[in-house]
């Protein structure tokens, strides 16, 4: 599929961001254990723990769309719209 220019249109493309600012930042926190840098490892530790809780939100808001379309068949075939 051929990429789109523009804004991110998808949930899964802005999760695909976030969880490549999780790995960035997660990479960059390790490297900054070896050095002394203690401002550099306090902002890294904030952004890979803002950056896991954002992919858990938008994982978890998925699963409850999934749910809701599911949801939303079964009671379609229910009433025998389906």
């Amino acid at each position: 599929m051929k990429p789109k220019g523009g804004l991110i249109t998808t949930l899964g493309e802005l999760r695909a961001l976030f969880i490549g600012i999780l790995v960035t930042s997660s990479i960059l926190f390790g490297l900054t254990l070896v050095s002394i840098y203690e401002t550099i490892y306090i902002i890294l530790g904030v952004t890979f723990n803002i950056s896991a809780i954002i992919v858990f939100i938008l994982v978890v808001y998925e699963v409850f769309v999934e749910i809701k379309k599911d949801n939303r068949k079964a009671n379609d075939r229910k009433d025998g719209l389906n």
